[in-house]
């Protein structure tokens, strides 16, 4: 990929992985457009060579006009609502931003003439795992409206996009954290709930306590064992995607996007109270019904097939760059006397 080829449009390129994604492409010099309606991200966050398209994916005129501007080689879809605890969103809300928008998108991306997609799913859409990692054929079931609708989405996909001059990737991914590591970005909007972030929630003065759920699971410490995976090995799994669809090196497929081990609750408070320097207390409440202890993804194929190495599988580096982008971040938001 180069500077002089059509650029690479990504819906939903504003937010934390999509403005990763957009760097990483930027950093091969490959050119980039970003399509978002900035409901979970900040326009401000941007890259400035960056092109920016304001709207809605399932906008059909919107998606047509873009689509016909730019002639981008290839389509990255990270516009959805993400699984969040507290936005007080419905289901009819995950439903019509992400089923609805997306199959609109997929029609106008068909009637366009684009060739090459790739869906930035979630793990999710498994539901209940056994403590074996988990592979990309295992059955789909999911539990939430949200990985209801991701499941959805993915069906829409094969139903939709798929033919014989289309070609599509899938991507799966449970938990995702850090930053860039130059700290040039980061998370932007304070929606994440996982256990790394709700730790530096505590080292950051925010609560008081890291909630977790049992502490008699099966395991090593006790403690649930989570799939985690760094930010910008995540970007950098979506730039190989695109890449191995504009080489025709492999499409039509779904890849989990994981290292094929997790990290456990108290490993993970461990790691941010050693990097912090501050104390993370747990509270352990009771398990909740379904989860057997480990939930981790099989990984052999993005390693195998795409002979594809993770440059972050380090939980202190992970923890180190959420943590320093924060504290930049907090750093430039305090207001200086006058």
């Amino acid at each position: 990929m180069s500077e002089a080829m059509s650029p690479i449009l990504v819906a939903g390129g504003a937010g934390y992985i999509g403005g990763h994604i957009v760097r990483l492409l930027r950093g091969r010099g490959v050119p980039v457009v970003v399509l978002d309606n900035f409901s979970n991200a900040l326009r401000a966050s941007l890259p400035t060579d960056v092109a920016v398209v304001e709207g809605l994916k399932g906008d059909r005129d919107l998606a047509a006009r873009t689509l016909e501007k730019y002639q981008p080689l290839a389509v990255v879809d990270l516009g959805g609502y993400p699984e969040l605890r507290t936005n007080g969103l419905t289901p009819r809300d995950f439903y019509e931003n992400n089923v609805v928008e997306t199959v609109r998108f997929l029609e106008t991306l068909v009637s366009e003439g684009i060739r090459n997609y790739i869906f930035s799913s979630s793990a999710t859409v498994y539901g209940e795992t056994a403590n074996d990692p988990v592979p990309e054929y295992h059955k789909r079931e999911p539990l939430t409206a949200y990985s209801r609708t991701m499941r959805t989405c993915e069906d829409a996909v094969i139903d939709i996009f798929s033919g014989s001059d289309r070609r599509n990737l899938v991507l799966r991914y449970f938990n995702v954290a850090g930053a860039m590591e130059d700290l040039s970005f980061g998370q932007t909007m304070p929606n994440a709930y996982h256990v790394m972030s709700a730790s530096l929630n505590v080292a950051f003065g925010t609560v008081k306590k890291v909630n977790a759920y049992g502490n008699n699971f099966d395991t090593p410490d006790g403690t649930g064992i989570r799939d985690y995976i760094h930010v910008q090995d995540l970007a950098d799994i979506h730039v190989r995607a695109v890449e191995r669809l504009l080489s025709d090196s492999g499409s039509n497929d779904v890849i989990n996007c994981s290292y094929g081990h997790g990290w456990s609750i108290l490993e993970i408070t461990r790691a941010v109270s050693r990097v912090t320097g501050k104390d993370i207390p747990v509270n352990f409440v009771e398990q909740r019904g379904g989860f057997s202890g480990v939930s981790v993804l099989d990984n052999s194929k993005l390693t195998n097939n795409w002979k594809w190495k993770p440059k972050f599988d380090d939980l202190d580096a992970i923890v180190g760059h959420a943590y320093q982008w924060r504290s930049k971040r907090e750093k430039s938001s305090v207001k200086r006397p006058m």
